[in-house]
């Protein structure tokens, strides 16, 4: 079965077939309204449910001087459509600029919290920049993926790394996590759940099935308690175990040590 590789040029990323032996980091040459090189950064299975436009080549040294070389024509642009943006009163945060390999044709890619009606800058970029224009309005996490950064882990954001399209993340999975709800912790640099919030969900569901709920009486090796909190990742369960003249002690169980009463109980410091 043929593969689907996952491209991604300035603004976007797009599916692609190829008769060659394409690998993730490749460098490539698409026919995007004109021929740009772009990089692959993931395959993945094609159901053959829709034809793919194919990725034209590998790129090669000459195709790789010539994107190059279009780079400070590209950044000249880029100032230039800033100038005329302000001119226009257009409040549009312009990301970056690819042109074609041809240089017949640029792509910019743009952000805005508001729908921006560009159709009269058109004519005076092209104009202006000899070159047929295309403007793009992306969103917050192409916005992530188009500059990137690094995230709270340290490794690049996951919008700039691997995805053709995000994760599904919700608040639901946060809590399900155990995580801080603030958003300066839970947000990424795109303003967004973080995608990684999605990776081991399905861990603590399941987990979270097999596990005694919380302040459920269970009974352990050293005694009864109640639990007082879940170690999903190691499947691990932490017990309040009562001690007597009010004192209890909270110890850490592998989840098969711990023997789980019928009913849920509450737990009576008094006990």
């Amino acid at each position: 079965m043929q593969k689907k590789f996952i491209v991604k040029t300035l603004g976007a990323s797009g599916h692609y077939g190829s008769v060659d032996e394409i690998e993730i980091g490749d460098k490539v040459v698409v026919d995007n309204g004109g021929l740009f090189v772009g990089s692959v950064c993931n395959i993945v299975k094609n159901d053959g449910s829709a034809e793919l436009p194919m990725i034209l080549r590998k790129a090669s040294d000459e195709d790789l001087k010539t994107n190059e070389a279009n780079a400070p024509r590209a950044k000249d642009a880029l100032a230039r459509t800033k100038d005329i943006c302000r001119k226009h009163n257009k409040e549009m945060k312009l990301l970056g600029a690819q042109f074609s390999l041809g240089g017949e044709k640029i792509l910019l890619a743009f952000s805005s919290e508001n729908r921006v009606d560009f159709r009269d800058l058109v004519k005076e970029l092209a104009g202006a920049l000899k070159a047929r224009v295309e403007l793009k309005q992306v969103g917050l996490r192409d916005e992530a993926k188009i500059i990137g950064g690094l995230g709270p882990c340290g490794l690049p954001c996951c919008c700039s790394r691997i995805f053709d399209e995000p994760p599904f993340t919700s608040i639901k999975m946060a809590k399900t996590q155990s995580l801080s709800l603030s958003p300066h912790k839970i947000n990424g640099l795109c303003g967004k759940i973080m995608c990684c919030v999605s990776y081991e969900n399905d861990h603590y569901v399941q987990t979270l099935k097999e596990m005694p709920k919380m302040n459920q009486r269970v009974k352990t090796p050293d005694g009864h308690g109640f639990v007082c909190g879940h170690d999903c990742l190691r499947c691990r369960v932490n017990v309040k175990i009562p001690r007597g003249e009010g004192a209890t002690e909270i110890k850490n169980y592998p989840l098969p040590d711990v023997k789980f009463e019928k009913e849920p109980t509450h737990f009576e410091e008094s006990e």
